[in-house]
């Protein structure tokens, strides 16, 4: 059953702080990219059940971020986790790093990766360097060889996901672990100014195995 592989591409202005989504404009912050793939049949080909999955996300780390509690939306691509082993709700866009609370922002997480490995360490890594950048801390933005030159005293965060199960852009499947599993993730950090349009250097550059069983 051929289907054809579309990428739609939005902003969402939100953040999540205090326990609550917020406008990320109100902290005078631009809005959070996401592109996400949809399956459209092709002909007479039926639709199948399996919303659309995140390929990518990009915006300025908001710093200082307090999150509070919440409970993470279950992932747009209908890859629903409860009862599977050692899977999350993550999200691709860190909330405390000023990504937003809904299901766009969500996919299935191999809870090593997402709680305990390198992923989850460069998530905090980026969280304090994006800290030292708006308070001029320059002592510990030196621990890490890093200086500050203005205007860029901000990150432009970017995380691409891959997955497994489609060729070209057609798609023969309809099998939703493979459709809504991440296979990988890169993540992407670079300095930039508060409005994200003027960018410096790239800094941080990683890729993370997504599924242990890809």
């Amino acid at each position: 059953m051929p289907y054809q592989l579309v990428t739609q591409t939005k902003s969402y202005d939100w953040c999540f702080r205090n326990a609550s989504n917020q406008k990320r404009s109100k902290f005078n912050y631009p809005p959070v990219t996401i592109k996400a793939q949809k399956l459209q049949p092709i002909k007479n080909s039926p639709l199948i059940n399996c919303g659309d999955r995140p390929i990518y996300a990009g915006g300025v780390i908001i710093p200082k971020l307090r999150v509070g509690k919440h409970t993470n939306p279950n992932p747009q691509a209908n890859w629903i986790t409860v009862g599977e082993w050692d899977t999350d709700k993550g999200h691709i866009f860190a909330l405390e790093l000023g990504g937003p609370n809904f299901s766009e922002n969500v996919v299935p997480q191999w809870s090593t990766m997402n709680q305990r490995q390198k992923w989850r360490e460069y998530e905090r890594y980026l969280k304090k360097i994006a800290k030292a950048l708006i308070d001029n801390d320059t002592k510990t933005l030196a621990e890490y060889s890093l200086t500050l030159k203005m205007p860029y005293d901000h990150i432009y965060y970017e995380v691409f996901v891959s997955y497994v199960g489609f060729t070209n852009d057609i798609i023969y499947t309809t099998n939703i672990n493979r459709w809504g599993y991440p296979k990988q993730w890169k993540m992407v950090a670079t300095f930039c100014d508060k409005t994200g349009k003027n960018k410096e250097k790239t800094f941080l550059n990683k890729t993370f195995t997504g599924n242990p069983w890809s």
